[in-house]
């Protein structure tokens, strides 16, 4: 029995939804919804809006009993209890100053009941944030930051990592946008000058992250350093391999699994485990045992730029100097006797403040040529090229200054390491480095007889730059081509990346020769749009931008099972909406290519009040549509009637739901759905 409860408002500013569920072989759950909502406050807010979400859960202890039986569930010994509790509070004390608390605390028994998008998304969480702005612009904001996921996705490959618990803060900052440094009207070169400040203090941060291994028998032990599982383990010298992999077939006897083997042709293996099913055997691997702990001890960093606006018209001359300055308290040596040579085991110290003075500068030249080529071609009559050269030259001195006469760099292991590594520090450089960026960015653009409208056709720019302290003092060339909609959207997107330099580290143009193309990534996507329009069918579903709408966002919707709603553009008799994309890439002198994608979404008004809606997406790779989704809905005055209905994939099932229209009152509902479509 679920959604067993009532609803109740006794004011226009506070209300609560009571919900009852009822599982004859798992137990009581109840949950409570109280929100809370204020505009126009007299004294110490604005305006006040916020949540208070609290389940408790009352379940069998599946570790002592055998049969279970609601009716002695709170028997001794039979029932264990967790609870849930979400808060959340956005308050604005007046226009310019504000305050939001998020907390997340999820129970770890409550699993079982709810998908695996919903499992991945609980995060237990703090954040605290105040923000204040000021009459001048500047700002300042306070933050705290908790988060710890409570389930991770499986790893894709033995090399994945994942962050799983992070603390950061609390921070303080204050900031002051870019400004005229002098405020006058005399038109002097000076007065062109502008600067920005910023000012951050943080207490630190510290996060655990966890990496994969291979487990193939999926005991949960990596077998590359726990199991002894690497390959074929031969204890008895018989020849044969003396374990078997649990999720798959191993008819070679070489620890992997074997191919897959769809006998019944339903799109599943089933020689092996493959839970997406699409035809490939799943790889086992782990999240490991091994956790790597992060530390960083925080410091005050202060930053301060003075930029000169150009003050001439066809050429931008822009200089620009960064000062940065920071404080920390923290070493990553012990320097018992203080002469700045790490003594013994090396260890964070806490001995006494240390400081960096560091800065770089930087000036820029660029500046737009426009050229016309008239034509007379498919109604066209004048091509606009636009280029835009740039040059840039940069200046970063070696290392820092101190002024509490504290060295910037110790050797550690005979090597030049910054002593400020695990702080909040900005890190310098062992050498100074003069750079020289140079890019060349092109844009053609064509127009039609007596149209305001410019025809967008593509782009083609080009970069790199040189560091005369580095080994290949050039940089691989980057050449970008994007092909354009008329309305100047991509269509396709091609980069490309040459080599400056032979296997020998000679530069290609100093041999006569042209630079090497070493890698390319190609990307197309497009979308129709098609409808009938008939004036006999009223919008049930309103979709005000029928041009812009998103076809991705629509799948995603999907998921989210409560905020899903067909959409289906206004006046038409039906819609639909097919978005192809592919991705390829070059490198190594071989391309590789990623199954192009198609999503497919539509509608049709069946009458004036029933609009029914497809989506989808086609997997060019298995020829058939992954997660099909139809919704039949009506709209029903104040209420709303929907009925989604999956026929294939893991999530396949229907799910009833008549729920008021009023978006402060969504809780008041009813829905039935599926068991398969639940979980």
């Amino acid at each position: 029995m679920n959604d067993l409860g009532f609803y109740y408002a006794p004011n226009d500013y506070i209300d609560n939804l009571f919900l009852f569920d009822v599982y004859d072989r798992d137990g009581i759950e109840y949950s409570s919804k109280f929100r809370y909502k204020h505009n126009s406050g007299k004294k110490w807010y604005q305006s006040l809006e916020g949540s208070i979400y609290y389940k408790k859960y009352t379940r069998f202890d599946i570790n002592n009993i055998e049969y279970k039986d609601i009716f002695k569930l709170f028997n001794k010994g039979n029932y264990i209890e967790d609870e849930d509790i979400i808060i959340k509070h956005n308050q604005k004390f007046n226009p310019l100053n504000s305050l939001s608390i998020e907390y997340k605390r999820y129970s770890n028994t409550n699993f079982e009941k709810i998908s695996l998008k919903e499992k991945l998304e609980q995060k237990n969480i703090t954040k605290i944030n105040y923000v204040k702005h000021f009459n001048n612009n500047s700002y300042l904001t306070i933050g705290y930051n908790y988060n710890n996921d409570m389930l991770l996705t499986e790893p894709i490959d033995a090399n994945s990592s994942s962050t799983y618990s992070s603390v950061v803060g609390p921070d303080f900052s204050y900031s002051i946008p870019t400004r005229n440094l002098i405020n006058s009207n005399n038109n002097q070169w000076f007065e062109k000058i502008k600067f920005n400040y910023g000012l951050r203090y943080s207490d630190g941060s510290q996060s655990y992250k966890t990496v994969s291994c291979l487990d193939r028998d999926r005991d949960g032990l990596c077998d590359e350093n726990e199991d002894d599982e690497v390959l074929c383990v031969d204890n008895d010298n018989d020849g044969e391999c003396d374990y078997s992999l649990s999720t798959c077939s191993d008819l070679d006897q070489d620890g992997l699994c074997d191919e897959c083997i769809d006998d019944n042709d339903d799109n599943v293996c089933d020689n092996c485990v493959d839970d997406n099913e699409d035809q490939i055997c799943d790889d086992n691997y782990s999240w490991s045992s091994m956790e790597i702990y992060n530390k960083n001890y925080g410091g005050l960093q202060n930053d301060l730029s003075f930029i000169l606006s150009s003050p001439f018209d066809l050429v931008n001359i822009t200089p620009r100097i960064n000062l940065r300055y920071d404080i920390v308290n923290s070493y990553i040596c012990s320097d018992n006797i203080e002469d700045y040579i790490c003594q013994g085991d090396i260890q964070v110290s806490k001995q006494k403040y240390s400081d960096r003075f560091s800065w770089d500068s930087s000036i820029s030249f660029n500046t737009d040529i426009y050229g016309l080529l008239p034509i007379n071609f498919l109604n066209l009559n004048t091509i606009r090229h636009k280029m835009s050269p740039s040059l840039t030259f940069t200046h970063k001195p070696k290392g820092g200054t101190s002024f509490f006469n504290v060295d910037q760099f110790y050797y550690i292991d005979n090597n030049l390491t910054d002593i400020l590594n695990e702080t909040n520090a900005r890190s310098v450089s062992t050498n100074t480095n003069n750079i020289i960026s140079v890019s060349l960015d092109n844009q053609f653009m064509a127009k039609r007889n007596n149209d305001k409208n410019p025809i967008y056709l593509f782009e083609y720019d080009l970069s790199t730059s040189f560091n005369n302290n580095s080994l290949e003092k050039f940089t691989p060339l980057i050449a970008d081509l994007s092909i354009k909609k008329p309305n100047g959207d991509k269509i396709i997107d091609m980069d490309f990346l040459y080599n400056m330099y032979d296997e020998e580290n000679n530069l290609y143009i100093k041999t006569g020769k042209m630079p090497k193309l070493k890698s390319v990534n190609f990307n197309m996507s497009h979308t129709f749009n098609l409808n009938s329009s008939s004036n006999g069918y009223s919008n049930i579903l309103n979709n005000a931008n029928d041009t812009t709408r998103s076809t991705s966002s629509s799948i995603g919707n999907m998921f989210d099972l409560d905020e899903y709603k067909p959409q289906l553009s206004n006046g038409k008799l039906w819609d639909a909406t097919i978005r192809l994309s592919a991705d390829a890439k070059y490198e190594d002198s071989q391309w590789s290519v990623e199954s192009p994608s198609m999503t497919l979404n539509g509608g049709i008004n069946l009458t004036n009040n029933w609009v029914l809606t497809y989506s989808g997406n086609y997997n060019f790779d298995k020829g058939s549509i992954t997660i099909p989704t139809f919704n039949l809905s009506r709209d029903l005055h104040c209420w709303n009637f929907n009925f989604m209905w999956r026929p294939s994939g893991d999530s396949r099932g229907f799910r009833l739901k008549i729920n008021l229209k009023n978006p402060d009152l969504q809780d008041i509902k009813v829905r039935s759905t599926s068991s398969n479509f639940r979980n």
